[in-house]
């Protein structure tokens, strides 16, 4: 019995300490990492924008999406499942402003990082919106405890024919859980939109404490109902690609993405429109 208790101690152990140098390794596994969420987006090269066809999730601008509806998405890093991530989006719009419900998780009972969000936009005029996004954010560490705060986000957008503009400051308030700093992000996105049958995204992530990151990706509509998406990041560098299924009022999305030393990434995303 004792040493059955050893080795689960041991084993526990062994996954924190993954964790924790997985997580000292550029900016790939920062506390509450800003990251792209949906296999749409990770398919077009980890965007954080979301495509005026998709519905919002947490971690992506939810200034564009067109669509009222539900999404839920899963994602395991690398293969591993102490990496498992996964994310629930809301968006709903009445009274004239759009809004945007969602949750998040990351890690597994060792480590576990979830946050709760809650974004209105509003329309200051024809082609230009602001938004405002609260978070809460509870980190928790078997036999280290747990640490709970709030940040807020700021993001405007503009949009003019074929093309969509956005700006967005991801923790303008500095928030901190214990003594984790949260990413403080700069992105600006540009959307594109080619023809009937192609979309394309470029942005700028900019870190306040890590080298600037490039995204871009392209989605191409290859049949009515079906999409092929590939996308590419640097800082760090992916290799990104997907597909989506369109059918009536729901949607099915698949993503892998490619990372040189640690491996791929499978995500899918399921969403309904209402």
């Amino acid at each position: 019995m004792k040493r059955k208790a050893n080795l689960l101690f041991h084993f526990g152990f062994v996954k924190l300490l993954l964790v924790f140098i997985l997580g000292s390794w550029q900016n790939s596994f920062a506390a509450f990492e800003f990251n792209s969420n949906g296999a749409a987006s990770s398919g077009l090269g980890k965007i954080h924008f979301t495509l005026p066809s998709q519905v919002w999730l947490p971690g992506n601008s939810f200034l564009s999406s067109e669509q009222n509806g539900v999404a839920v998405s899963l994602r395991r890093k690398f293969g591993l499942a102490e990496l498992d991530e996964g994310s629930l989006g809301i968006t709903y719009k009445k009274f004239g402003l759009d809004f945007a419900l969602g949750g998040r998780f990351f890690g597994d009972e060792v480590y576990r990082e979830t946050e709760i969000l809650f974004g209105a936009s509003y329309p200051v005029l024809e082609n230009l919106k602001i938004s405002s996004t609260l978070r809460t954010l509870s980190l928790k560490i078997e036999n280290y405890g747990s640490s709970t705060a709030f940040a807020l986000d700021f993001e405007a957008l503009v949009s003019f024919g074929d093309f969509i503009f956005t700006n967005s400051f991801s923790n303008f308030t500095f928030t901190k859980v214990g003594n984790e700093t949260i990413p403080q992000v700069l992105v600006s996105s540009l959307f594109w939109k080619v023809s009937d049958r192609i979309q394309t995204v470029f942005e700028i992530e900019k870190d306040v404490d890590f080298p600037l990151s490039l995204h871009f990706g392209t989605q191409v509509s290859v049949v009515k109902g079906f999409y092929l998406r590939l996308g590419t990041q640097t800082e760090p560098e992916f290799y990104t690609g997907g597909f989506g299924v369109n059918f009536r009022r729901y949607s099915l999305d698949y993503s892998y993405s490619e990372h040189r030393e640690l491996g791929g990434t499978n995500e899918f995303t399921l969403s309904v429109n209402f």
